[in-house]
């Protein structure tokens, strides 16, 4: 039984036309590799783009969504939903506009802009110095990611 593999691996093409790519765990990638020493192999050249990690999701979702849910649920009295937190975000933070849009005679809401899963590590950064400019303004403080944040770090009960 033959199975397909994909491996992405990250390299840098030179004025001379030399590709220097990067095995940043060169022993368990040997292993890896080990099965398509002298097998035809297809390569594929693009640009890289880091999109928006696991982490800074894992951060955003599990960090600053509770941060300022907490902080509307104590200011407010209201315990919006992760969404509705999220939506409010993406409209006044980034600004993202809604629009009204007839689709077989029925008036939808679209709004056409990145997501912030489309968004690249620097992209989602940025977005996240705006979330933290713009609820630090209204007291509410989201602490910077870390490699060690957990939720209850952040969240009182």
């Amino acid at each position: 039984m033959s199975i397909n593999r994909e491996f992405n691996l990250t390299g840098t093409l030179s004025e001379e036309f030399t590709l220097r790519l990067d095995f940043s765990e060169s022993e368990g990638m040997r292993r890896i590799l080990m099965p398509l020493i002298d097998k035809k192999l297809e390569i594929t050249f693009k640009e890289l783009e880091y999109k928006r990690s696991d982490a800074q999701n894992r951060y955003y979702w599990g960090v600053v969504i509770p941060t300022i849910r907490a902080f509307l649920r104590e200011t407010e009295g209201i315990p919006y939903t992760k969404n509705q937190v999220h939506f409010f975000n993406l409209y006044n933070v980034q600004e993202v506009k809604p629009e009204i849009v007839t689709i077989c005679g029925k008036d939808t809401i679209v709004m056409e802009a990145k997501k912030s899963s489309e968004m690249t590590t620097k992209e989602f950064k940025e977005f996240v110095e705006c979330l933290q400019a713009y609820w630090g303004e209204r007291e509410c403080y989201i602490p910077d990611p870390v490699k060690f944040n957990f939720i209850t770090d952040f969240i009182t009960t």
